[in-house]
C-alpha cells in the first residue's frame, strides 16, 4: 500500500480517522511544491493546472473523510442513545448536509 496514492474507502469511524489524517499528508506533501519557487516557475500552464486540479481533488477528499467522521461518529451515537433527541443545527453554507447524512 501506498500511503500517497492508494485509494481510501473507508468505513469505520476508526477508518474514517485514518483516511483524514493521509489526507492531510497528501496535501502536505502536495503543498510543498509551492515552497519550491524553481519549481513552479519552471511549470508550463498545463503542468500548473493539472497541479491546481490535483490540489483541489486532495482538498475534496479530505472534506469527503471530515464528512465521514462526522457522520459515522453521529451514526454511533444515535446508536448507543436512540432516546437522544436530534436537532438539525442551522446550516452555515447553502446546500450543505447536516452532519449525521452520509455525504
Amino acid at each position: 500500500m501506498n500511503i500517497l496514492t492508494t485509494d481510501l474507502q473507508p468505513k469505520t469511524f476508526g477508518e474514517f480517522i485514518d483516511a483524514l489524517i493521509i489526507a492531510n499528508m497528501r496535501m502536505w506533501h502536495a503543498q510543498e511544491v509551492v515552497y519550491e519557487t524553481e519549481t513552479l516557475n519552471a511549470m508550463s500552464r498545463e503542468e500548473m493546472f493539472d497541479f491546481l486540479k490535483q490540489a483541489t481533488w486532495l482538498n475534496l477528499l479530505r472534506n469527503r473523510a471530515m464528512d465521514g467522521l462526522d457522520a459515522s461518529l453521529t451514526a454511533e451515537i444515535l446508536k448507543s442513545k436512540p432516546d437522544i433527541e436530534r436537532r438539525d443545527a442551522p446550516l452555515p453554507m447553502a446546500g450543505q448536509l447536516p452532519l449525521w447524512e452520509q455525504a
